[in-house]
């Protein structure tokens, strides 16, 4: 896949449950439409909380990026802005 063509980045929060990340996941196909299998969920492992985003995404064939939780936190107090 090449990703070099074009990146967008967006923050998107919604409710922890398999509704709303089905919703979610519609509203995003009818957006890339043919395009939709490029795009890569990132979130935060959190646990329990995550796992269910996790399955959700393995089960579409969404592929996914967890940045470690310790890492993101250094990067953002030692980076300049």
């Amino acid at each position: 896949m090449d990703y070099g063509q074009s990146c967008r980045f967006f923050h998107v929060q919604t409710e922890n449950n398999a509704q709303a990340l089905k919703a979610l996941f519609a509203k995003l196909k009818k957006l890339y439409k043919k395009e939709i299998d490029k795009l890569i969920w990132v979130f935060e492992s959190t646990g329990s909380y995550s796992s269910l985003i996790y399955r959700f995404c393995a089960q579409k064939g969404i592929w996914v990026f967890m940045p470690n939780p310790k890492r993101q936190r250094l990067c953002q107090n030692n980076c300049p802005a």
